[in-house]
């Protein structure tokens, strides 16, 4: 493994540092380049910071919560290029979702001034990229590295942008301090945010509701927090399951649920590389997931470490639910499989991909 000396510094550029898998997975590279002596900074877009990380911070929300407007990016656009002239950065990896592809031209060309990596983290490639594919060439030629969570990904920026410099670095996955348990099995489990429609937790609650596992007393526990709460609690007195449907909302450490849960699901549209199924696997659980773009596939071995179930095939999704519970003993072989099964996602494999991706940048 390539390992970088300790002059070397690295800028990663997130939109925060708190909310999601992706704002996660910056605080946590972070702290593993710092402990294998690369010295890190943060430039933020948003002023949220959540996660433990390592580094130095250079917040611009605190900049935008003051200015706004055409003024603001204005201000927000100097001090960037203030703070790019004032530290001189080996790599700067960027993780961001990109919104406006007129400001990303200039950024890229006019203020990044080191070699450049561009990740990206969902399926939805036009969240990252213009839909173009002349647009994410003239803008992302000169990145070193376009770097994709997933192998599906990796395809379709090969495939529709026609970038060269592509490869694949999975998420590492999380694991959670053990705590005691303050409630009772048995339920499955469900993790994500509610601001969107993305995790489809409204055909959850139905196939829930249709299946025989609330007459068999197992309920449905959602972890997180978001605007469609309430609609989804509303959806859940309609279909007459409100008592053995439970929200906790958003939890310190879901890693008491992943342990007590007997499986997760995951009923997404689309992913990048769902950290969500890392997370349980690692706790002993198994997973039911759809085979959606993109992640499940590269992390589900079907009937060894849970089921994968043809994208957005509800009835088979619900086979799959009732399947789980009444096999016992392909149950037990994907709980006994789970922790294994992930191996190859833990720190210090994904992290020496990234040591040495670096070390060849430089």
């Amino acid at each position: 493994m390539n390992v970088p000396s300790k002059n070397l510094t690295v800028c990663l550029v997130s939109d925060q540092l708190a909310g999601g898998g992706a704002e996660r997975f910056s605080a946590q590279l972070s702290i593993f380049l710092n402990q294998h002596q690369v010295d890190v900074h943060h430039v933020l877009v948003l002023d949220a910071i959540e996660y433990d990380y390592a580094g130095t911070i250079f917040n611009l929300g605190l900049i935008k919560n003051k200015h706004t407007g055409f003024w603001g990016r204005i201000q927000r656009f100097k001090a960037l290029w203030s703070y790019f002239r004032t530290h001189r950065f080996d790599v700067i990896i960027d993780t961001r979702v990109k919104k406006k592809f007129w400001q990303e031209g200039l950024i890229h060309r006019w203020v990044y001034n080191a070699p450049y990596v561009l990740m990206v983290h969902s399926a939805r490639t036009e969240w990252y990229l213009p839909k173009g594919n002349w647009g994410a060439r003239w803008i992302y030629q000169k990145a070193a590295a376009v770097v994709a969570v997933s192998q599906g990904i990796s395809t379709q920026l090969r495939e529709v942008y026609q970038l060269q410099n592509v490869q694949t670095i999975p998420v590492a996955v999380t694991t959670f301090p053990q705590e005691p348990q303050h409630f009772l099995p048995p339920f499955i489990l469900a993790v994500g945010r509610m601001n969107d429609a993305i995790k489809q937790y409204d055909r959850l609650l139905a196939m829930y509701a249709q299946s025989t596992l609330p007459s068999q007393g197992i309920r449905l526990v959602i972890l997180g927090e978001g605007g469609k709460l309430v609609e989804y609690k509303a959806l859940a007195s309609a279909l007459n399951i409100e008592n053995t449907v439970h929200f906790p909302g958003r939890v310190s450490n879901p890693g008491l649920y992943y342990e007590k849960a007997l499986f997760t699901v995951l009923t997404s549209k689309n992913e990048g590389f769902p950290s969500v199924l890392l997370e349980s696997l690692a706790c002993g659980t198994p997973v039911i997931a759809y085979d959606c773009p993109t992640g499940p596939s590269e992390i589900i071995q079907h009937e060894i470490n849970g089921l994968l179930v043809p994208d957005q095939d509800e009835t088979a999704f619900i086979a799959a639910m009732e399947r789980m519970i009444s096999e016992k003993a392909l149950y037990l072989q994907c709980k006994d499989q789970a922790p294994a099964s992930i191996a190859s996602f833990t720190w210090d494999v994904i992290g020496a991909q990234w040591l040495e991706m670096l070390a060849k940048i430089r």
